[in-house]
């Protein structure tokens, strides 16, 4: 019996180790974080091109697969159209003490939509303020010929599961709605 585990555990070993060398680390080369948001005025945005994304993957044979991913912006990278709106939306996403909004992949689905496309599920943890919650990422990917990977797509959250609200005295003044739409074009290189 002690013979069969080891033997068990050793052919397990190498199937990981073969299993862990074909996934390759990918990073952020260039990205595009859009969050837009509603309130009683006007329609308002956020935008950045600062970004961090890690992600370890396999693609082979026309499939794709991810073992790990971890995206973060600084909440303070984000910018609007002037300079009270970011100022308010700062204090609104706590950029302190909590400077970061990070997204932890968990669970990741890929399917092949035609040669070199896939479409991806993800379900992650996104932190923002302080707050972590499960968000569901649907994700359009292209490989180019390089083994670039260019991922899209878009999710909308509500700012009350982050406890993103903004002042007192300003949300008396301007209305801001509960939803914003988060859309991201984001280039990994190997």
């Amino acid at each position: 019996m002690n013979r069969f585990l080891i033997a068990f555990m050793i052919v397990a070993a190498s199937m990981l180790e073969i299993n862990l060398a074909s996934a390759q680390n990918y990073t952020a080369g260039k990205g595009e974080i859009l969050v837009l948001g509603t309130a009683n005025t006007r329609s308002w945005a956020l935008h950045t091109q600062d970004l961090d994304c890690q992600a370890a993957i396999t693609v082979s044979e026309d499939k794709l697969k991810i073992s790990s991913l971890i995206f973060t912006v600084k909440a303070e990278d984000l910018k609007g159209h002037n300079v009270w709106m970011n100022t308010w939306a700062y204090k609104a996403l706590k950029a302190y003490p909590f400077e970061n909004i990070i997204y932890r992949g968990v669970l990741f689905t890929a399917s092949t939509e035609s040669e070199n496309n896939f479409i991806i599920k993800i379900e992650g943890n996104l932190t923002i303020a302080g707050v972590t919650r499960i968000t569901p990422l649907l994700v359009k990917a292209s490989v180019d010929e390089q083994g670039n990977i260019l991922c899209t797509g878009s999710t909308a959250i509500k700012m009350s599961d982050f406890k993103v609200q903004l002042p007192p005295s300003e949300n008396r003044r301007m209305a801001v709605g509960d939803e914003v739409i988060i859309s991201f074009a984001i280039a990994l290189h190997p």
